[in-house]
């Protein structure tokens, strides 16, 4: 039964944030001209609206080491850098979540929070692509030439958020990973994958203010210490493995030292990483459930389905409007491929 509710849970907000998307689409392209955070208001929506059904649908609780440290990730005054572990393809959802926790509505909506990710999300997943590109989201495609310029820019987001280690840990990427740190006397890591460096430190470089690091260390009740390297794909959730009922993010607070040591201090953040992973019991800890904006995260989800519904009934019922989502869709593929 958790597995027929997962899949109709993804299939939801696939279609409902395509929906959304494609209605918004031209209107905040065309807003963004001036006003280019009017994207991230929406995106914004999707985000909460996704935490209040990761909440109240798929009855997914997460814990957090700190409430006060969640409360001061979203009140930070200054530009911050948000990294996590990546064991799995939703732990994505999981920081998504934690938008739950915010509590001033305005500050919510107008966050302006940007990912680094695979420009294979953005094809993957249209609707939330969409979002993504009208909120200028940075995007790679493991050309360091392209990358480069992508990330060796100056930003002025609230948050700035990826996983340095670039993709999933499993048995093959660490056999790849372990390679790397033998060759180069690296130091390694029993259940993370060594941190990619050159793409991280030219975010520093050019983004003088980014002077603080959130790092989230996330672990799931229903996937044990003793299977971890296998792969666990979006669609194994469907019928190979059981979703997640709790979740443990431990939350760490770090001030970035010098360019020069940035390595060194990646290190200490990853083997304190590790050493929680290797320690940490999930049925005995002193965590908290985190904290959780039922109305705000309530009145998104709203919004969210309300434009998604009329929406619908644009492309059922109306010819032209299917012509212009068609054209809206070949755009963005091509937009976001060649020129984004």
């Amino acid at each position: 039964m958790k597995t027929i509710i997962f899949l109709f849970i993804v299939l939801y907000i696939y279609i409902f944030s395509l929906l959304n998307a494609l209605f918004l689409m031209t209107p905040v392209f065309a807003l963004n001209k001036l006003n280019k955070d009017t994207g991230f208001i929406f995106k914004n929506i999707l985000y909460l609206s996704i935490s209040f059904v990761l909440k109240h649908f798929l009855k997914i609780d997460v814990y957090v080491n700190s409430n006060e440290l969640v409360k001061q990730m979203f009140d930070e005054q200054k530009q911050i850098f948000l990294i996590q572990n990546h064991f799995t393809e939703i732990d994505y959802l999981f920081q998504i979540y934690l938008f739950g926790n915010m509590r001033n509505m305005y500050r919510a909506l107008s966050y302006k929070f940007a990912n680094v990710a695979k420009k294979f999300v953005g094809n993957a997943f249209l609707g939330v692509g969409i979002h993504s590109m009208l909120s200028n989201d940075l995007y790679l495609i493991r050309d360091i030439n392209i990358d480069n310029k992508v990330i060796g820019q100056k930003y002025d987001y609230d948050m700035i958020y990826m996983f340095p280690e670039g993709t999933c840990f499993n048995h093959e990427t660490r056999l790849k990973s372990n390679n790397y740190v033998k060759q180069n006397n690296l130091v390694k890591f029993k259940y993370h994958l060594y941190p990619r460096l050159t793409g991280l430190l030219l975010l520093l470089k050019k983004n003088k203010n980014l002077r603080t690091i959130y790092d989230l260390t996330v672990v799931y009740d229903t996937i044990p210490k003793k299977i971890f390297g296998e792969k666990f794909k979006l669609q194994d959730f469907f019928y190979k493995f059981e979703y997640p009922s709790r979740v443990y993010i431990n939350i760490q607070k770090y001030k970035i030292k010098e360019l020069a040591v940035i390595q060194e201090q990646l290190e200490h953040i990853y083997t304190n990483k590790d050493n929680f992973v290797k320690n940490f019991n999930p049925n005995q800890n002193n965590f908290e459930i985190v904290k959780f904006n039922n109305f705000l995260t309530l009145s998104c989800f709203t919004i969210f389905n309300l434009i998604g519904l009329y929406s619908f009934n644009l492309l059922f019922n109306f010819g032209f409007v299917k012509k212009i989502y068609f054209l809206e869709i070949i755009f963005y593929l091509i937009y976001f491929n060649f020129f984004y």
